[in-house]
């Protein structure tokens, strides 16, 4: 019990700590498929169970089990937060904040106004953003499916000093694009399948971006995104020894492939996993 405690404590205390690592910047996961209630429950597990469209993505094996066909166009959404260091920072502001105006209002000067501005910009130092837009549509039956997923996110941290470096920026994006086949043997007790796929990704960030950078856009977005695009597959196998007992092993080798930067040729978010 007590070996049980402590472990929760850390496990705890890990959550929280990753949590206030990220709370001020902007932090954007990778865009992916949807991951519906039970895989997100099951975690790894899933892979032995994978028997929902889900398959197309956790092990492909899996969709040798499907009973039912899954067709659906879903989780198409607009996604914008925003964040800052809280109410009370600005509250305690407030002077600051009035006084600065009033030395916009008063001075033409330009040196006064960029002072200003950037006491301005001490009180919104912590504000971050971002947006993201998703749509994925699937469709899966019994031994095949095909899911295409399409999702971008940016992000943005604002500076403390405004001008001349305004803010950071994130951007990620993803498109997917995957077919998956399963086959049975032994009455279903030995399941095969693969699922190839194509991927075009994008990834990239500028820290300290400056006005003097966005006269441009389209030289910019050149200047700080990478694209990279491949294609791979996914194996998986599924097994159940003794069909009475019904015990079922799963095992999936995810990412056998490469998706590469054309700008720097790195490998781009493609580790062969086992799971």
């Amino acid at each position: 019990m007590k070996s049980l405690l402590r472990s929760s404590s850390i496990g705890l205390a890990i959550s929280l700590f990753t949590t206030v690592a990220h709370a001020e910047v902007p932090s954007l996961r990778i865009p992916g498929h949807i991951v519906g209630a039970r895989p997100s429950a099951l975690g790894g597990a899933f892979t032995a169970v994978a028997d929902d469209q889900n398959a197309l993505f956790y092990n492909p094996a899996g969709l040798a089990k499907l009973d039912s066909t899954f067709a659906a166009l879903a989780d198409n959404t607009l996604s914008v937060s925003l964040g800052s260091g809280g109410i009370g920072a600005l509250m305690d502001d407030f002077d600051k904040i009035s006084a600065s105006a009033t030395g916009l209002a008063g001075n033409k000067d330009s040196s006064v106004l960029i002072d200003n501005i950037s006491k301005i910009g001490d009180v919104v130092s912590s504000r971050t953003a971002s947006a993201g837009l998703k749509v994925q549509a699937y469709l899966a039956q019994a031994r095949w499916g095909m899911a295409y997923t399409s999702a971008i996110d940016i992000g943005l941290g604002v500076h403390a000093k405004i001008l001349p470096e305004i803010a950071d920026i994130a951007i990620l994006g993803d498109q997917d694009l995957r077919f998956g086949y399963a086959h049975r043997f032994l009455d279903g007790r030995f399941n095969v399948g693969v699922a190839p796929y194509y991927k075009l990704r994008a990834q990239g960030g500028r820290a300290n971006f400056s006005l003097a950078e966005a006269v441009d856009p389209k030289q910019t977005l050149k200047n700080i995104v990478g694209i990279g695009q491949g294609a791979g597959v996914d194996v998986g196998f599924m097994v159940t020894p003794i069909e009475a007992m019904s015990p079922t092993f799963g095992l999936a080798i995810q990412n056998l492939g490469d998706t590469r930067l054309y700008k720097t040729g790195s490998s781009l978010f493609s580790n062969v996993e086992l799971l």
